[in-house]
């Protein structure tokens, strides 16, 4: 048996290399499986601009065609400012939001889980900057 023997056998298996933008290291690589085609290393990425820009979108969508922004905030600087700093929990906060007596009770949990959100979001980008390896 030559020391070639079991790289050359492994060659069949592991046919590509694909590498994750998403990953801290610019030189990370991920062997997938010849059988796993449905990896696309551009998910991550995807997911994270869902993150991002998902909340805001939202918010942005209900602003222009409906009238809850209009009828839960009394001006246009406070969801403005929640639009930009603390997208989730203005989604959560308008979501939650009810016409009689605006957000009461166990509501006010789901609007706290669109702060934790908002957290998330922002140490998540922190510590990726701070552990990325260059």
């Amino acid at each position: 048996m030559s020391p070639l023997e079991p790289y050359t056998r492994l060659a069949g298996v592991y046919d590509e290399i694909v590498v994750d933008p998403c990953s801290p290291g610019s030189q990370a690589a991920r062997r997938i499986d010849a059988a796993d085609r449905r990896y696309w290393p551009g998910m991550c990425c995807f997911a994270l601009l869902f993150v991002f820009l998902g909340p805001r979108f939202a918010v942005l969508m209900i602003w222009l065609f409906g009238d809850r922004v209009e009828l839960a905030f009394d001006g246009w600087f406070l969801p403005l400012l929640g639009l930009l700093f603390l997208p989730w929990t203005t989604l959560m906060y308008l979501l939650m939001w009810s016409f009689p007596g605006g957000v009461s009770g166990a509501e006010w949990i789901i609007v706290g889980l669109g702060v934790v959100f908002d957290l998330v979001t922002y140490s998540a980008r922190s510590a990726q900057t701070r552990y990325a390896t260059n």
